[in-house]
C-alpha cells in the first residue's frame, strides 16, 4: 500500500484494465507517456535516495565530529522544512547501527554505478555520486553489501560515537 507505481507508454485501454490492480498496490501511480520512462525515471529516483542516505551520513558524523549529540540532528530536522521522513529514518537507522536490508547497500551502489554512467552518456556530471561510490565501496568491502543502504554511515571518515 505504500508503493509508487511508475507506469508508462500503456494505451488508454491498457491502462483501465491495469488501473484497478495498481490501486490495490500501490498508494499511487504516475503515468508516464514513452515506453522506459519509470525505468529513467526509478533510476532519478534512486540517485536521490543515494544522495539523502550519503548526505545524512556525512552529517551525522559531522555533528559527532562538532562534539555534539548525533541524535540530536534527526531530533531538529523532524517535521520542519528540512524533513525528509526517508532520511530522518535512515538517520535512526544509522544511529542504533541497525541494518537489516530494506534497500540492501549492493543494489544501491549498483543504481548510483548505472545512474553515473547514463549520466556521462548524456555529458552530465554528477559530482555527488561520483564522491559517495568510493565510500560505498568502501562499506560493501567491509561486509555491508546485504546490510541496508543505512550501512553507508559504516565507510564515515568519522563514524558516529568514535570520539
Amino acid at each position: 500500500g505504500k508503493l509508487e507505481i511508475l507506469a508508462s507508454g500503456a494505451g488508454s485501454q491498457v491502462r483501465r484494465k491495469v488501473e484497478p490492480i495498481f490501486d490495490v498496490l500501490g498508494r499511487r501511480t504516475l503515468w508516464l507517456d514513452h515506453v522506459g520512462d519509470g525505468s529513467r525515471l526509478k533510476l532519478a529516483l534512486n540517485n536521490w535516495l543515494a544522495i539523502l542516505v550519503e548526505g545524512m551520513a556525512e552529517t551525522l558524523s559531522l555533528s559527532d565530529a562538532l562534539g555534539l549529540d548525533p541524535h540530536l540532528l534527526p531530533d531538529a530536522l523532524c517535521d520542519g522544512p528540512m524533513a525528509s521522513e526517508y532520511a530522518i529514518t535512515k538517520a535512526v537507522a544509522m544511529l542504533n547501527s541497525e541494518f537489516v536490508p530494506g534497500f540492501p547497500l549492493r543494489h544501491a551502489t549498483k543504481d548510483a554505478e548505472l545512474a553515473l554512467s547514463t549520466a556521462h552518456r548524456h555529458g552530465l556530471d554528477l559530482p555527488m555520486t561520483s564522491a559517495l561510490l568510493p565510500r560505498w565501496h568502501q562499506a560493501i568491502a567491509e561486509d555491508h553489501g546485504d546490510d541496508d543502504v543505512a550501512s553507508a554511515i559504516t565507510a564515515a571518515a568519522t563514524s558516529v560515537g568514535a570520539r
